[in-house]
């Protein structure tokens, strides 16, 4: 009797624990917030007066027979069944656009929520330290294992005022890799050795404001060049004529007695220039006295001509070497 009563008791007890577990999954399943609502953007971070494409997925409850609205800063632009994609287009720098999406089904209700976009620019630039000749004009490129500098420009306008880069924040990656002690707040540059010789580097920034409320990202392929060997005349009256490279001659005439031949070993790392060897070679005999200069003479009276050849490489890379060579004729 007593057992009888007890187990109707635990039975009774188990209905109400089922019954309670039902009503609990039941109301989780309906317990939605805008916070499932999922938009993607194409591009990610907009520039101004850019066209935009925005993506929804919601996994609470079948999206294609959900009607899905699009407003723009509270004025309905597009509406439908299943309706989850929606272009627009940005307003100028410092102008917000207030992106709605509105989603309605039988399960869970009604549900929107709104993205701030807040148009802005980032460029990246680089250079690296390597050497180029006084007043040369062009970049100077990156080769095996030199020092690069990467600055990050970021266009950021905030109710009507740029913001001073030095007040943003920082992420940068070298390889999707963070390098901790270069970001943070203000750092806005970032200085890394390069890749090695026939390699390449993805080098990335994330900048955002100190609330979040503008973001953007941008990376950088960085791809190894290789050093090169110029010479030039050192004119004794003209100087160094660096307008005309002697490799592209290939006879090299003149009829005076000597000539200077200076030479520039382009995109070499200016980490310590007295690892940099030059090797030069007359008629394919090695000279030792040489390093970035050489002078030739002519020998009495008589034609002569010189097969000139250089060989520059750095003795703590061994990968970073290079060569050329030229003919000079003395008439």
């Amino acid at each position: 009797m007593f057992n009888s009563k007890f187990k109707k008791i635990i039975f009774k007890s188990f209905i109400i624990i089922l019954l309670l577990c039902f009503f609990s999954i039941s109301n989780a399943v309906f317990d939605v917030s805008n916070q499932d609502i999922i938009v993607k953007l194409s591009p990610e971070f907009p520039s101004a007066n850019q066209s935009v494409t925005a993506t929804t997925e919601i996994y609470i409850t079948d999206i294609y027979k959900a009607k899905i609205s699009w407003f723009i800063d509270g004025i309905l632009k597009s509406e439908g069944i299943g309706n989850k994609e929606f272009s627009f287009r940005t307003k100028d720098f410092g102008e917000v656009t207030n992106l709605t999406i509105q989603i309605s089904s039988s399960d869970i209700g009604q549900i929107s929520k709104t993205f701030k976009i807040n148009p802005s620019e980032l460029d990246l630039i680089w250079e690296a330290n390597t050497f180029t000749p006084p007043f040369y004009k062009g970049k100077a490129l990156n080769t095996h294992q030199s020092v690069i500098k990467i600055v990050a420009l970021p266009n950021f306008i905030k109710n009507g005022v740029k913001i001073d880069p030095k007040e943003l924040i920082y992420l940068w990656k070298k390889d999707w890799k963070i390098s901790s002690k270069d970001s943070g707040y203000g750092k806005n540059s970032f200085s890394v050795i390069g890749p090695d010789f026939l390699r390449e580097s993805i080098i990335s920034v994330e900048v955002k404001t100190l609330d979040e409320t503008i973001k953007n990202k941008k990376n950088i392929l960085i791809k190894n060049n290789i050093p090169e060997i110029i010479f030039y005349e050192d004119h004794p009256l003209l100087g160094i004529i660096d307008n005309k490279n002697l490799k592209f001659f290939s006879n090299f005439d003149r009829n005076y007695e000597e000539v200077k031949i200076k030479v520039y070993p382009f995109y070499f790392s200016l980490y310590n220039e007295s690892n940099i060897k030059y090797e030069w070679s007359i008629d394919n005999k090695p000279v030792y006295e040489f390093k970035d200069e050489i002078t030739l003479r002519k020998e009495e009276s008589r034609t002569e001509s010189f097969s000139i050849s250089l060989k520059i490489s750095d003795i703590e890379k061994f990968l970073l070497f290079t060569e050329n060579s030229f003919n000079l004729n003395f008439e």
